[in-house]
């Protein structure tokens, strides 16, 4: 008798810990997909135009139109990698909720863990963009060393015709008259990086503006002097950039984001 009871006390402990062990696997892997899909954001250059596309494309259901266009930017690999994360993230979902209907209990401390999974998912989903933003504040960061240079450089002497620079290369100066803008012939590349310099501007006021291309085309690097910070600005080829935001990544130095506005008639 006492045997028998043994025995069923241990088979009543390995049933909790079997569901215990059920219980917690996909909380775990549920942890693991939300650090891995904030570091992609973080991390990635390509995250950016890749969320975009996807939001895009699930607004409007125009599937192979983003499906091409984001091979396009990104390349297949990448995308590849996007539609293996999501089937597995909608696949570890369905095993948890197979797993609290198969279990039929639901403590509260799996409640409070699931609801705090939930907050962080959606957190993450709704402020993606604050997050990839986050990301290329730390990569511009880690450029200004050879800006630097080359700010105090252009600052100096700043060329009013078209020639070429050692170390920048050839550009052609805009206007002709008192040039405002350099637009380089080969973009300058950033060490370490597949992010160039396409462009720079200089303000009346002395302030300078890198137009970024490559990974991180589409944002600005801006020196500004002084008290000054980016503001809205119509370039040497009449064309206006409307400020959307900036963040400072260093002494002097921005990292800021404009939206085109078209170019201004004469």
């Amino acid at each position: 008798m006492q045997t028998f009871q043994s025995d069923l006390e241990q088979s009543i402990t390995r049933l909790k810990s079997s569901r215990i062990r059920t219980s917690i696997a996909p909380v775990g892997l549920q942890c693991i997909m939300l650090v891995i899909f904030v570091g992609w954001l973080l991390l990635d250059p390509y995250a950016e135009p890749m969320m975009t596309i996807a939001a895009g494309g699930i607004r409007s259901f125009q599937w192979s139109e983003s499906k091409d266009l984001m091979i396009a930017i990104a390349g297949s690999l990448r995308f590849n990698a996007f539609i293996v994360a999501v089937i597995a993230f909608l696949a570890v979902n369905f095993w948890m909720l197979v797993q609290h209907v198969r279990l039929r209990r639901y403590a509260l401390k799996q409640l409070m863990v699931t609801t705090g999974l939930v907050a962080l998912w959606c957190a993450s989903a709704i402020g993606w963009q604050q997050i990839t933003w986050s990301g290329k504040r730390m990569r511009a960061a880690g450029r200004l060393e050879a800006l630097d240079r080359l700010a105090v450089s252009l600052h100096e002497d700043w060329p009013q015709s078209d020639g070429e620079i050692e170390g920048l290369g050839p550009f052609n100066a805009y206007p002709w008259v008192r040039p405002s803008v350099l637009l380089l012939l080969t973009p300058y590349p950033l060490e370490g990086t597949n992010t160039v310099i396409a462009a720079i501007e200089r303000s009346p006021q002395g302030s300078l503006r890198f137009q970024l291309g490559g990974e991180d085309g589409g944002d600005w690097i801006e020196w500004h002097d002084g008290n000054r910070i980016p503001d809205s600005f119509t370039g040497g080829l009449r064309d206006r950039h409307q400020l959307q935001r900036f963040s400072r990544i260093g002494s002097e130095w921005y990292l800021v984001r404009y939206s085109e506005a078209g170019a201004q008639s004469s």
